[in-house]
């Protein structure tokens, strides 16, 4: 409930207690000092009259320290609202109230600039039904719904959502449910944050992520495959090669043949 300059400078409570009060303490010192002059006697009536007048200046002193009071009450609230809307205002996140159908109650400019509308009451008219016409997925609201009614908050809640000019963007939203003192409903009171750069810098990470690891896959593969093609000629090689070395079928010959089976020995070792 708002609070208006006109509620500060003619408070009820004054009208209430002031005017009323004050009657009702004149009266009661009239009564007491009329009630008690017949017992006093004349040479008590100036204290009597003194009394009533006591009684006059204590109320109305009481009630004029309430009005003050409410007065400052009220304009405690009113500085609090101001400082409210201010802050809301000029918020760099977007910031919302809205009916439980989907209809906006209050805006701020940012949220405004978030859906591509030049002014909150330019998405106020032009948004009726948020379910409709912001989600890129319907059901999305469904379940905004279904969160707050289990929880009465949704928190990291990330949508997709199409902007006035047909674009879409990535939002995450955080809510909650507010109610009154009977615990009705009230309004659902949030804030918005555009996160598509975000987003698109996690995908591409995680895009860059995926290729390294394929190429490592790739990689471990191509080795698997070499060795094995690379093993089988190899052992052929070296034992046979290791065979002529040591003449177990005869004699080489002549001794630069047997040169060359060492080297042949010893290269295929080295390749193995």
């Amino acid at each position: 409930m708002s609070v208006s300059q006109e509620d500060i400078e003619h408070p009820l409570g004054f009208e209430i207690f002031g005017s009323w009060g004050f009657i009702a303490s004149l009266a009661a010192g009239l009564v007491i000092g009329l009630a008690l002059i017949p017992l006093a006697g004349n040479e008590v009536a100036p204290a009597i009259v003194a009394f009533g007048a006591l009684c006059i200046a204590a109320g109305t002193a009481l009630r004029a320290g309430k009005a003050e009071n409410q007065v400052e009450e009220l304009q405690q609230k009113l500085l609090d609202e101001r400082s409210y809307h201010a802050f809301v205002d000029g918020a760099i996140e977007g910031f919302f109230r809205t009916t439980r159908e989907g209809r906006y109650l209050i805006v701020n400019p940012a949220l405004a600039q978030i859906y591509g509308y030049e002014s909150p009451d330019q998405l106020q008219a032009e948004v009726t039904d948020i379910g409709a016409s912001l989600y890129v997925d319907p059901n999305r609201r469904n379940e905004f719904e279904a969160l707050m009614k289990d929880r009465r908050t949704v928190q990291n809640f990330v949508s997709e959502i199409r902007r006035r000019d047909g674009s879409t963007i990535w939002i995450v939203e955080n809510a909650r449910t507010v109610t009154d003192d009977d615990d009705q409903f009230l309004f659902y009171e949030g804030t918005v944050e555009d996160i598509t750069e975000k987003r698109e810098s996690e995908e591409a990470t995680l895009r860059a992520l995926r290729e390294i690891q394929e190429a490592v896959r790739q990689k471990a593969a191509f080795l698997a495959a070499m060795s094995h093609e690379l093993k089988t000629p190899l052992n052929a090689v070296i034992g046979f090669s290791d065979v002529m070395r040591q003449e177990l079928f005869g004699p080489v010959g002549s001794p630069r043949y047997r040169d060359y089976v060492d080297d042949i020995h010893g290269n295929g070792r080295r390749l193995l």
